[in-house]
């Protein structure tokens, strides 16, 4: 019984570490972090879009009630305060702008810049819809290097 424990415990640890020698780590040096902030409001605006998105290219059934999903999920708020916190820890440059600010900001484009935005994935399995919210970070030129929950988003980032 030991010796299995121990078996178990070292494919556990062999897995653990390949898993983060998976991680790609992304250094930003003197880049600014722009951050498109939400409100409640928008990102269930959000949500619903993409849920009608998937409906219409028939990645899930139609006989979803959109507007049920709408959900002022609080949540969104914490994820925000983690990354802006997790930023100030490790000394990375962010600004925050509302949906019109960042709207405005994206038509200026700069080259010193990369994009934090907040997205969801839909997607059905047996009878159930599921929403996943990740945060993207997207270059200036709009390709994505992370696409990640909020904490993983935070580890694969560096200000160095």
């Amino acid at each position: 019984m030991r010796k299995m424990l121990l078996i178990i415990l070292t494919l556990v640890t062999i897995g653990m570490l390949n898993v983060k020698a998976q991680l790609k780590e992304i250094h930003l040096g003197d880049t600014l972090v722009v951050i498109e902030r939400l409100t409640l409001t928008e990102a269930d605006d959000k949500k619903v879009d993409r849920i009608k998105s998937a409906q219409a290219d028939g990645i899930v059934s139609g006989s979803w009630k959109v507007d049920d999903f709408r959900k002022n999920d609080k949540r969104l708020e914490e994820d925000y305060e983690r990354i802006i916190s997790g930023l100030k820890k490790k000394g990375i440059k962010f600004k925050e702008l509302n949906r019109q600010e960042f709207s405005n900001h994206l038509i200026l484009g700069t080259e010193k810049v990369v994009y934090l935005i907040n997205d969801y994935s839909v997607r059905e399995e047996k009878n159930f819809l599921i929403i996943t919210r990740t945060f993207k970070l997207l270059t200036s030129d709009k390709k994505v290097l992370l696409d990640e929950p909020a904490t993983g988003i935070l580890k694969q980032i560096s200000g160095t």
